[in-house]
């Protein structure tokens, strides 16, 4: 940016007192504004858009390359001195970036007539006729010029310098022609830039940058050096790194142009985190990012003429953090659980995940269902890559597959016993052979005699007769009974 400074590497010394007159100028930079840094009053009218893609110094040039007309900025102080040269000396630079490539229509620079009047005032201008960038300078009548070609596409410096008797044209500090300017030209309306005043038809064909107007002070010599406006430094760093893991360190190294002689560095990791400088050291400066985020870092450079800026976003990542859990982790086989992801830092990915499920399987999902066949304890090892780092869980033992325990079925009763025959008292001893695990038992001996909740009981038959014995088995499944008529004869 243009803070109202410049620098003048020439013989054009504004503020030179030449035959008693007191030297007055009026400056506009066109830095995305159309202030006169001089302090003068200039209005705009229409729409005139700023470049900042083709623009001479300070990032921005007044755009008047595809104006149709009526789009242009005057001076509202038309009759004062810095405008009506009169016969004083004056000089008149400005940097143009020709766009037009046309031999028909009207392009006008800048223009102070009376009411399209071209036999008034002074201007330079191409008219239809002249052919494709030929300008003229005119001085009190449009017949009265002197011309030169303004190459294309490219930044030209051009000077009209008058010493009250000549006019000379200088393009990039060389001589062109000359123009006799003796007589008054002076006129009581505005000094237009970029078109004519009042009048729609006519635009200036090109970007103009660093218009220049000096009344009282003129070079005459065959060649002089355009000046060379100074604006604010041009701001731009590189940093080794856009992203990284925590602690992540940066290195900041300065690409500035414009000589700043003072840095002053935002980290945008917290309110005070600056790093102010007014001069570079050998290494770059070099700031740590502990924590996870994204940083907005602004390099601010100055030098005498004001600040620019120019910012970059560099994110902190985190290590890769493996964390897993499942439904359950014990079972029968066939064992089958849904082990699921639950890992942090995944960014910036994407994330790639792994599983070794400790049978000699393994899997990619972040998450899945998985089944064990085999009875053991397994190891579950997990381990996620956020595209930076790879982090690791390993669970020992975490799955425990045991055999499964058979279904209960209701007992099939059988039993046998002995001596079956024989003289009272007859004791007989009973066994149970039932299949299937009962967990009860219920005798009936057939001398009306029950015995419960023994497996293998003893019985003596004190009378004689045939006794017919019964054996209820039972369990959780159910019961089943079995019967053995005239088991026992006592004689």
């Amino acid at each position: 940016m243009k803070l109202g400074f410049k620098i003048i590497i020439s013989i054009l010394l504004i503020g030179l007192l030449i035959g008693g007159v007191q030297a007055t100028n009026s400056f506009l930079p066109f830095n995305n504004n159309f202030n006169d840094n001089s302090g003068r009053v200039w209005t705009l009218t229409g729409v005139v858009p700023f470049s900042t893609t083709i623009f001479k110094y300070g990032g921005s040039s007044a755009n008047w390359s595809n104006n149709t007309g009526g789009n242009y900025l005057y001076s509202n102080a038309s009759g004062t001195t810095y405008t009506n040269f009169s016969t004083s000396p004056f000089t008149i630079d400005w940097y143009f970036y020709r766009t037009e490539n046309s031999s028909s229509g009207y392009n006008m620079v800048f223009m102070k007539t009376v009411d399209d009047n071209w036999n008034t005032g002074y201007g330079f201008y191409r008219h239809t006729g002249f052919g494709a960038g030929t300008y003229r300078f005119y001085w009190g009548d449009y017949s009265h010029y002197t011309s030169a070609f303004i190459p294309l596409n490219t930044w030209t410096h051009i000077a009209v310098i008058g010493n009250g008797t000549y006019t000379k044209l200088y393009l990039n500090g060389n001589y062109t022609t000359q123009l006799a300017t003796s007589a008054n030209v002076d006129v009581a309306s505005p000094f237009t830039i970029g078109g004519e005043y009042g009048y729609p038809s006519y635009a200036s064909g090109g970007y103009i940058n660093d218009f220049n107007i000096t009344a009282g002070s003129q070079v005459w010599t065959s060649n002089f050096t355009p000046p060379v406006y100074s604006s604010a430094p041009v701001v731009s760093f590189t940093t080794n790194v856009s992203s990284g893991l925590v602690p992540l360190s940066l290195y900041l190294n300065d690409t500035s142009t414009g000589s700043p002689t003072m840095w002053n560095t935002s980290w945008g990791d917290a309110p005070n985190s600056w790093t102010n400088q007014t001069s570079f050291p050998a290494t770059n400066i070099t700031h740590i990012y502990s924590t996870v985020g994204s940083y907005t870092i602004t390099e601010y450079a100055s030098n005498a003429y004001g600040t620019g800026s120019a910012t970059t976003t560099i994110t902190s990542y985190g290590i890769a953090n493996s964390r897993f859990s499942s439904f359950n982790t014990a079972g029968t086989t066939p064992f089958t659980t849904y082990l699921y992801d639950l890992s942090t830092n995944t960014t910036p990915g994407p994330a790639t995940y792994f599983w070794d499920m400790g049978d000699g399987n393994t899997s990619t999902s972040q998450n899945l269902y998985y089944t064990w066949n085999i009875t053991g304890t397994y190891t579950v090892k997990h381990s996620m890559n956020n595209g930076l780092s790879i982090g690791w869980n390993n669970k020992t033992g975490y799955i425990t597959v045991g055999t499964p325990t058979p279904p209960v079925v209701a007992p099939v009763a059988s039993f046998y016993g002995g001596p079956q025959v024989g003289a009272p008292p007859l004791t007989v001893f009973f066994t149970d052979v039932s299949t299937n695990t009962p967990t009860g038992w219920n005798w009936s001996m057939g001398d009306g005699t029950w015995i419960n909740g023994t497996q293998n009981p003893t019985h003596i038959y004190s009378g004689s007769g045939f006794f017919t014995v019964s054996l209820i088995a039972s369990n959780s499944a159910g019961s089943n009974t079995t019967t053995q008529n005239n088991f026992v004869m006592v004689y």
